[in-house]
């Protein structure tokens, strides 16, 4: 009974509970389509027994969206590694597509709980604005970006702070 009960929490409790997906291998087409907003996808909405009219795009509150990226930076440094080139060219070809190209974004960095506080909050800072500088250097532009550092202090995965998963770019749609 056990083993039952144990595998029920595994397989459906605990995903309820598991960090967000972390992109390392998404096509430009899959990163549009997860920063598209729900309105941009379909003309109408109805709830329960009304249909009520969708309001117009700037009357809208656009809440923010946002996809997390694996970007591999040389250890204690914020210079992108070769391998997540291809995964920022699908980023920026992404953002520069028709869908998004009106879109403004937030860079956060993101480190691992390893290490003083303020260090990590300046090494995630320094690698937001070199996914930042790639970007602009890809045709996005400067205007379209701000980059932050948040350090340790969003953990993706909060009972593992060491983990490599913390280590992460997240990119946001604010508009």
């Amino acid at each position: 009974m056990y083993k039952i009960i144990l595998l029920g929490f595994h397989l459906f409790i605990q995903p309820i509970f598991a960090a967000e997906v972390l992109l390392k291998n998404a096509s430009p087409d899959q990163i549009v389509k997860g920063f598209q907003r729900q309105e941009e996808n379909q003309e109408y909405a109805s709830t329960s027994r009304t249909l009520k009219p969708i309001p117009n795009k700037s009357e809208a509150i656009q809440a923010p969206i946002s996809q997390s990226f694996v970007i591999n930076f040389e250890f204690d440094s914020s210079e992108v590694r070769k391998e997540s080139y291809k995964i920022l060219q699908n980023i920026s070809a992404a953002i520069t597509s028709p869908t998004l190209e009106k879109a403004t974004f937030v860079i956060e960095g993101h480190t691992d709980a390893v290490g003083k506080l303020d260090y990590n909050i300046a090494l995630s800072k320094r690698r937001a604005d070199s996914v930042k500088y790639f970007l602009i250097q890809n045709g996005v532009s400067t205007n379209r970006l701000n980059s932050v550092g948040k350090g340790p202090t969003e953990l993706n995965d909060s009972a593992n702070p060491t983990d490599s998963s913390n280590r992460r770019v997240k990119i946001i749609r604010m508009n």
